[in-house]
């Protein structure tokens, strides 16, 4: 798995679903440095030098300006695009990143830049878009796991819990993500009405990264639902040691 693909799972859509999705996943570290997507050796561009290094020195935001700079320079550059989006993505940016994804998805047919254009179009909110571009990148490359996650994603996002759940219970089998993928597993279960299914696995995502809170609150919600008001008890107490002054989660205990 190559630093962009990785980071461009940085880029994950909004929920939906009624608990709150993870912002970032937790295989996958934002401060990592982008890695490039093999491309003939481009002149040299000192901006593009720039650019990665303000991005490297933390400043992402002087970086996604200097990256705007670099193509100026050269446009044709699908490398500069790619980690311009990143930049941009990191900076808070998610609209920018998807127009800039675009850019270097005209570039460059590789796969992994289509996923990344996928993961971008989902954090906007574009899943058809978004599942179009896992389709192709899937095309090249069959088993690649962000875009297989990312396909999942997208149909979860799309009303298609079916073709989710299929997607996703491949994604699962990379133990990379399982975390993630186990979580929206449980999400696209949760739509097709299996409780069963939903409990067990949200129990799988957050077995796999103790400090994976986000998942803490739709397992503790399917354990009531299957009336284990002792394993609903426990999943609460961590949320309250992990977060003291959520009233919710606080409330929720007292019900326990």
């Amino acid at each position: 798995m190559t630093r962009p693909a990785a980071l461009a799972l940085l880029l994950l859509a909004g929920s939906s679903a009624a608990a709150v999705a993870p912002a970032d996943p937790p295989f996958a570290a934002s401060t990592a440095a982008p890695a490039f997507v093999a491309t003939p050796a481009p002149k040299k561009n000192p901006a593009l030098a720039r650019a990665r290094a303000l991005y490297f020195s933390g400043d992402v935001l002087q970086a996604a300006e200097a990256f705007e700079a670099a193509v100026k320079v050269s446009s044709t550059e699908a490398n500069a695009w790619l980690e311009g989006a990143i930049a941009w993505a990191d900076a808070g940016r998610p609209e920018k990143a998807a127009v800039w994804n675009r850019k270097a998805c005209a570039l460059s047919c590789d796969p992994e830049v289509r996923t990344a254009l996928g993961w971008s179009l989902l954090r906007v909110g574009k899943a058809a878009e978004a599942d179009a571009a896992f389709t192709l990148a899937l095309a090249g490359q069959p088993d690649s796991p962000e875009a297989i996650l990312g396909a999942g994603r997208a149909k979860l996002s799309l009303g298609l819990p079916a073709e989710a759940v299929t997607l996703l219970t491949r994604a699962a089998a990379f133990s990379p993500q399982q975390t993630l993928a186990d979580f929206y597993l449980g999400r696209a279960h949760e739509a097709r009405g299996d409780s069963a299914a939903t409990m067990e696995d949200y129990r799988r995502a957050v077995a796999s990264d103790s400090y994976f809170n986000e998942g803490r609150d739709p397992l503790t919600r399917a354990y009531l639902r299957q009336k284990r008001y002792n394993d609903a008890w426990r999943q609460l107490s961590r949320l309250v040691n992990a977060e003291p002054s959520a009233r919710l989660t606080l409330a929720m205990l007292d019900k326990v």
